[in-house]
């Protein structure tokens, strides 16, 4: 992050990639939330991750937490305390279901948000087994 805005001052987005339903308006709400001041953006994931994280400029609070944390369902809670306690601002987006498990395909299938190009890679009987 602290290279990118050195080299492109302005908003950065780091995004997930295994959450099928971000899409284009979520990148454009994450990036104006930014821009009208906000320090940091977070996208919940339904297991306590993020799917996306956006800096005005560099945080290194934000992805401070303890290593051990990270892959498990305390990441979104840990970085939101990191962010509390170096006293930015920063909002939520709304929360999107990521890609990790069998159950989570078998959800993502149910989701008129899932692209179809995606969906078609998510048979259900890979899903099942």
């Amino acid at each position: 992050v602290r290279q990118v805005h050195r080299e492109q001052p302005g908003p950065v987005l780091v995004i997930g990639t295994d959450a099928p339903t971000l899409a284009g308006d979520l990148l454009t709400a994450a990036a104006t939330t930014l821009r009208e001041g906000a320090d940091a953006v977070l996208g919940p994931a339904l297991d306590g991750g993020y799917y996306l994280a956006g800096l005005a400029r560099p945080i290194p609070a934000v992805f401070g937490i303890d290593p051990l944390l990270w892959g498990g369902d305390g990441v979104l809670a840990a970085t939101q305390q990191q962010l509390y306690d170096v006293r930015v601002r920063w909002q939520l987006l709304p929360t999107l279901r990521d890609l990790d498990t069998p159950e989570d395909a078998a959800a993502l299938l149910a989701d008129p948000a899932l692209p179809a190009v995606i969906a078609a890679h998510l048979v259900p009987s890979a899903v099942q087994s």
